[in-house]
């Protein structure tokens, strides 16, 4: 009898651990609960910070009167609001900081996590199919790859299954976890805006000691990168310093007589764009964890003429890649180093359809 389960334990004798639906969590210094999610080789925050205080216990200035705000901008001095006043909006989705906050050396995230870089946000969006050369242009860029789409948080308002408002480009997929909500912004003028329609993450300018922003839009399917105005409110999203990768997959089990485990990636790759979406094929990759090669099953290949399948390790290095027209794949992996790496299914127009991870031993 075959069967396959979802196991949220440490399976000791495969030498890793392997996880489902759960996550890491991270406090910040005022008791919020953070849950994070790894990307590639890094670790995010699964939603918008929090804080009142600094990570030193230091209390963050309080621009929610418009004076304040102002003379925030006048000092320079880091500070936070809330988007229009609400505190039950603030308690679900976080605060506004200004970008002032980013150079403080009082650190606004936790202990071991900071304010990301440009660089960091370059790094994600190349893990999750950002065309190279589109990659430091500003403006709207990976829009043909549904970057946004990928870290938006899914459902609609005004279809009351989620937070963004009604739009005609694709709903999100959160298919990385990023779980991108709508948040709103506030203007150098101590305006509000954008309630349910954007997410604006500040991060720092790599080279200088500028500001630029990440945004999810309702109406845009790319990831928009604008240079921004210190004064600016928009919502930050930490990285932690330093990531130890998790494995998010499931194990099939087969019961026998003997009771032996078989570890096999399952990849259902499915026809985007409608809902529910069909299965087309399935894909199975073993062993995982693997030590000297892997095999890759391509089940019903001739479904998916056109597609292809890559593997890259934690650096965006790419260390196979096939079109998908036979049988099966075997792979020497014996000369690989590092542990972690991650299978792509790439469509015929180039979207990244999945992500997956396998285990060198």
């Amino acid at each position: 009898m075959k069967k396959k389960i979802l196991l949220l334990i440490a399976v000791a004798t495969l030498g890793f651990t392997a996880v489902t639906t759960a996550q890491n969590v991270v406090n910040d210094i005022d008791g919020n609960t953070y849950p994070t999610i790894i990307i590639g080789s890094q670790e995010w925050m699964a939603s918008d910070l929090k804080t009142t205080r600094y990570s030193n216990g230091d209390t963050i200035l309080n621009g929610q009167n418009v004076n304040t705000w102002f003379s925030a901008a006048s000092s320079q001095t880091g500070a936070y609001c809330v988007l229009n006043n609400d505190t039950n909006y603030a308690n679900q989705r976080g605060k506004i900081y200004n970008g002032y906050i980013l150079y403080d050396n009082r650190n606004v995230c936790p202990s071991g996590w900071r304010v990301p870089k440009d660089s960091d946000f370059i790094k994600l969006e190349t893990f999750i199919g950002m065309p190279s050369n589109e990659l430091h242009n500003q403006g709207t860029r990976g829009s043909t790859q549904l970057v946004g789409v990928k870290l938006k948080s899914q459902g609609i308002l005004q279809l009351g299954t989620g937070l963004w408002d009604l739009s005609s480009t694709p709903s999100g997929t959160d298919l990385f976890g990023w779980n991108g909500y709508p948040h709103g912004a506030r203007l150098a003028g101590g305006s509000f805006c954008c309630d349910n329609g954007s997410v604006g993450y500040l991060c720092k300018d790599s080279m200088n000691s500028g500001v630029l922003r990440r945004e999810l839009s309702f109406n845009v399917d790319g990831i928009i990168r604008y240079g921004e105005p210190m004064p600016n409110g928009h919502q930050i999203r930490c990285i932690k310093e330093s990531c130890v990768s998790i494995i998010y997959d499931t194990i099939t089990v087969y019961d026998t007589i003997l009771v032996s485990v078989t570890d096999t990636l399952i990849i259902n790759t499915n026809v985007t764009g409608i809902n529910p979406p069909n299965n087309i094929n399935t894909i199975k990759i073993f062993p995982n964890p693997a030590s000297t090669y892997i095999t890759i099953d391509y089940g019903n290949y001739t479904m998916m003429n056109g597609y292809q399948l890559k593997i890259i390790n934690s650096f965006v290095q790419q260390k196979f890649q096939t079109t998908i027209n036979q049988h099966s794949s075997y792979i020497n992996i014996a000369s690989w180093s590092g542990s972690l790496y991650f299978v792509h299914i790439i469509d015929p127009q180039g979207n990244i359809l999945d992500i997956r991870k396998i285990v060198l031993q």
